[in-house]
């Protein structure tokens, strides 16, 4: 059998293009450490930014808003919703896949509710100033919602459909969840009062405080959204999106709505570690998405106020019937699911 004896030429040739291959692959291993040490010199330069910037709530705002109009906008997807639903996993998942998305996270766009809402954390801001309470006033949620609220009115800015994706939660533990996220805005400095009150003194302080604003009235609407309502005052006033005009579809866990401008989402927090990657891939095409944990009460500073108010709070029958015959309930829980919440809040 002849054996092949490359000539001086070619065995020249292959040494050369060995040679320029090195080359090459030594230009591309260099080009990726300049690009990783680009990315992260900006990564340290915008983390600067920001702490400079969100040092007081005035700087804080215009960097935001001045970051709003002059980011490059593409396929922007709202995750619009009441706060304590799930949003903030939500758009952290959908970050993840690093597609190219553009993602606005907030809970009002209506502007008289934007008004009143940046005034009581400007009240705040006062009350707090100089404190580490104070530091943690910074409303993105707000300036992202003042930015889009008349902007949303048109179509979207690369000329297509909004892409809206909202959530619904037990309303009961969403409001629970709610009220240790704002217990500043309710007057309530739990920081100072951890350092030097007994825990059971303070769980019983706050038990006391939700029955004042959610149980016995209405003063918790001036701080904080109502479940109850905040679909038809928000989302439908908005884009004219009524989620009540069809069945929900209880095993599924989500549902898609349209309207004059918008697709809207439609996702039950209880079932979105289920659902998130069939939900995500019939809305937006995107496949595999992960559920990303974040924003969990039981694990903020407050955690053991959260967790010994959920053991030990037993909510009067009157609001646990009031919220779980209301419409909102009803629609998008079954019987059995809503016999289940209100067995959490019984003793």
């Amino acid at each position: 059998m002849p054996v092949f004896m490359p000539d001086t030429l070619t065995l020249n040739a292959c040494r050369s293009f060995a040679v320029v291959r090195r080359g090459r692959n030594n230009i591309s291993r260099k080009t990726n450490i300049l690009k990783r040490a680009a990315g992260a010199a900006s990564w340290r330069v915008n983390r600067a930014l920001n702490r400079l910037a969100f040092r007081n709530y005035s700087t804080a705002k215009l960097y935001c808003r001045t970051r709003l109009r002059l980011s490059r906008v593409r396929n922007p997807v709202l995750v619009y919703t009441m706060g304590k639903v799930g949003s903030t996993a939500v758009a952290e998942s959908l970050e993840s896949t690093g597609a190219d998305y553009t993602i606005y996270h907030l809970h009002w766009l209506v502007p008289e509710r934007l008004r009143l809402d940046e005034a009581l954390f400007k009240s705040a801001v006062k009350k707090y100033r100089g404190t580490a309470v104070e530091r943690r006033l910074r409303p993105q949620y707000i300036w992202q919602g003042q930015y889009l609220s008349s902007r949303v009115r048109k179509p979207a800015p690369d000329g297509g459909r909004w892409k809206v994706i909202t959530l619904i939660r037990d309303p009961v533990a969403r409001n629970v969840s709610s009220f240790f996220e704002n217990m500043e805005l309710f007057e309530y400095d739990y920081v100072a009062k951890m350092q030097s009150g007994r825990e059971g003194e303070l769980v019983a302080e706050l038990m006391d405080l939700f029955r004042k604003k959610y149980v016995d009235g209405s003063e918790a609407a001036h701080v904080d959204a109502d479940p109850l309502t905040w679909f038809d005052e928000e989302l439908k006033t908005v884009f004219d999106v009524d989620v009540f005009a069809k069945d929900f579809p209880f095993e599924r866990g989500f549902d898609i709505y349209e309207g004059r401008l918008a697709d809207v989402l439609m996702i039950k927090l209880e079932d979105l570690g289920a659902c998130i990657g069939a939900a995500f891939e019939r809305f937006l095409g995107l496949e595999g998405v992960a559920l990303q944990r974040s924003n969990v009460g039981t694990e903020k500073d407050y955690a053991p106020l959260y967790r010994r108010f959920l053991d030990v709070f037993e909510i009067p029958d009157g609001y646990l019937d009031r919220v779980y015959n209301s419409k909102v309930s009803r629609h998008f829980y079954t019987g059995e699911e809503l016999a289940k919440f209100r067995s959490r809040w019984k003793r």
